[in-house]
């Protein structure tokens, strides 16, 4: 078994779970009608976390949709004309400032705006009463009158871009003629304009938004339309929907460095169980980006968080009565892990030289609040940043290899972190 893996679960488990084991468990509990439900309220459970750490009056969320390649015979992979490829086409949404709130995937041929309000329904539910303002944004693949009526419906300010007509070509028709004038420094000449619109299949007229850019060099402007029900002045409806250029980002780092694209079952529930698996990873790593990286302007990728944070080359020592964690002399935390019992602590051993931890760890006991357990201490969660802040200056500046271990007992919130050797 990893040596890891047997510190973090305890001594007495000599043998892990086998692959096979590993693809019954993902395909036979986690594939299942419960297990699908299970890991969204635990990706809800996390988001409410972040949300209520933040402690905002305003939720900014987005919504898109990427392709996720497969290269077999995978259940519900279709060609999309779009990407043209054999894929998945997931859902997404997200935080203005990155938290995850939900994640659907689906057939490869499905539209973008499919299953849409099936995603954020719960969602307004659950947060509606949070916050005081509720915004939606999205690109012009989500343009439809249903959305539109829906967030009117629950009080919802949309900003969503409108792909470009000739009748909205007409409306913005006199004020294509180039500005006259030298350009300024940035190359780009902007005018917004704002007008009533209704389409043919819309129930009234709505705001719309337009922008036109001219670009030095180039012969016809740059137009783009967005549609919203918001009373904002027009330069910053255009502003506001700038911002949700961030889930792009987010997205393709999940996709890069969590691997949400890897859906290489063959039953489509068993993917869509990968697919949450992979989000509620990056809910706890972009925890540990949000709240243990104090000061700092610019906030690390997840994949440098694992590098220096998680990912710590190790060699794992076990004895009768003690076991060793054996760090680099590089390494800063050696007096944090190099002893630790999994056992109630006597005086006897406390004499021995085992670290205290802040609580003692039973896996019979049910804690009445949600714990962090990290590297062997366990902390109640509101005290998890500072614990984590103390640490995190302490880290060596090169990348150094790890390993970290989701492992909530029943009612409580955790979170395992272990070494793991080269």
């Amino acid at each position: 078994m990893d040596p890891a893996l047997r510190l973090a679960l305890g001594k007495e488990h000599e043998s892990g779970a086998s692959q096979s084991v590993l693809s019954r468990f993902e395909n036979n509990i986690l594939a299942t009608g419960k297990g699908l439900k299970a890991l969204e309220d635990m990706i809800s459970r996390s988001a409410d976390t972040l949300l209520r750490r933040r402690n905002k009056r305003r939720l900014i969320i987005d919504v898109d949709s990427t392709e996720d390649p497969v290269h077999g015979n995978q259940e519900g992979a279709a060609f999309n004309g779009y990407f043209e490829q054999v894929c998945y086409h997931p859902l997404f949404c997200l935080t203005n400032k990155g938290d995850l709130l939900g994640a659907r995937l689906r057939p490869g041929n499905a539209h973008s705006a499919d299953g849409v309000l099936d995603l954020i329904s719960p969602l307004v539910d659950r947060y509606r009463s949070w916050f005081k303002q509720f915004w939606l944004r999205g690109d012009a693949a989500f343009a439809s009158p249903g959305l539109y009526e829906f967030c009117e419906k629950k009080r919802i300010t949309y900003f969503i871009r409108l792909p470009s007509n000739n009748s909205l070509k007409r409306h913005i028709l006199p004020h294509l003629k180039c500005p006259v004038g030298r350009p300024p420094k940035s190359g780009v000449q902007v005018r917004v304009i704002e007008f009533q619109y209704q389409a043919e299949k819309w129930n009234k007229a709505r705001r719309v938004v337009c922008k036109i850019e001219w670009h030095v060099g180039e012969l016809f402007p740059r137009v783009g339309f967005i549609v919203t029900n918001s009373s904002l002045e027009a330069h910053t409806v255009i502003t506001t929907y700038n911002g949700r250029a961030e889930i792009e980002n987010r997205i393709k780092e999940g996709k890069n460095t969590l691997r949400w694209d890897k859906t290489s079952c063959h039953r489509f529930a068993a993917n869509q169980a990968r697919l949450l698996v992979g989000c509620l990873a990056y809910n706890l790593l972009h925890m540990i980006r949000d709240s243990a990286f104090w000061g700092e302007g610019v906030k690390p990728s997840i994949e440098s968080i694992i590098k220096r944070l998680v990912k710590v080359g190790a060699k794992v020592v076990y004895h009768a009565r003690r076991w060793h964690v054996h760090v680099a002399t590089a390494f800063l935390w050696p007096g944090t892990i190099a002893s630790y019992s999994p056992g109630p602590l006597t005086s006897d051993r406390r004499e021995a030289g085992y670290k205290t931890p802040a609580m003692e760890v039973s896996p019979e006991t049910h804690y009445p609040f949600p714990v962090d357990i990290f590297n062997g201490v366990l902390v109640p969660t509101d005290e998890l940043s500072a614990f984590v802040h103390r640490r995190v200056s302490l880290l060596p500046k090169d990348p150094v290899e790890c390993f970290i271990i989701l492992a909530p007992p029943e009612d409580t919130q955790s979170v395992g972190f272990a070494c793991q050797p080269r």
